[in-house]
C-alpha cells in the first residue's frame, strides 16, 4: 500500500488529501467505479478528476453500486457550479467554482463562528481548530 499526494498536504479543513493505493490498483477510483463513491474534488488537487468523472458516468449509466437505487441523484461537477441532477427545470447552483478551475467547484465553507456563537464554555478542542476556539492552544476551547 501507498500513498500519492496531488498539489496539497491538506484541504482547508485539515482534512489530508492522498490517493491510495493497494497493490497497483487505486483505492479511490476502484470506489468510484463500483458506485460507492461520488467524485468530490479540492482544487488544486484535480489530477485525476477527469478519470474520476469518466468512472462515475459509467457507474452511473449502468445502475451500480449507490446508482442502483432508485431515486437517486448526483452532484455532477460542472462549468456554472454543482448542479443536482434533478429533472430538467430543478436543477439548482449549490457551490462556488473557482474560475481558475472551470470544471471544479469548490464546497462553501463552514460557518464562521466563535466563541460568542456557542453556548459551551471550556470543552475539550480536537485538532484541526478552524474556528480557533483554543487560543492558547491548550487543548481546551472557549474558556474566558
Amino acid at each position: 500500500m501507498y500513498l500519492e499526494k496531488d498539489v496539497s498536504e491538506t484541504d482547508r479543513y485539515g482534512r489530508l488529501l492522498r490517493y491510495v493505493y493497494v497493490d497497483d490498483a487505486m483505492v479511490n477510483a476502484v470506489l468510484v467505479q463500483e458506485g460507492y463513491a461520488q467524485v468530490s474534488t479540492y482544487p488544486p488537487d484535480v489530477r485525476y478528476v477527469d478519470d474520476f468523472l469518466a468512472l462515475q458516468r459509467d457507474a452511473m449509466d449502468v445502475g451500480r453500486g449507490l446508482w442502483s437505487l432508485e431515486g437517486t441523484s448526483v452532484v455532477e461537477v460542472s462549468p456554472g457550479g454543482l448542479e443536482t441532477n434533478a429533472p430538467a427545470g430543478d436543477q439548482e447552483t449549490v457551490g462556488d467554482c473557482d474560475p481558475a478551475y472551470p470544471t471544479v467547484c469548490i464546497p462553501p465553507p463552514p460557518p464562521d463562528l466563535n466563541c460568542g456563537d456557542i453556548e459551551f464554555r471550556r470543552f475539550h478542542v480536537m485538532p484541526p481548530d478552524p474556528h480557533k476556539f483554543d487560543g492558547d492552544r491548550d487543548g481546551v476551547g472557549c474558556e474566558r
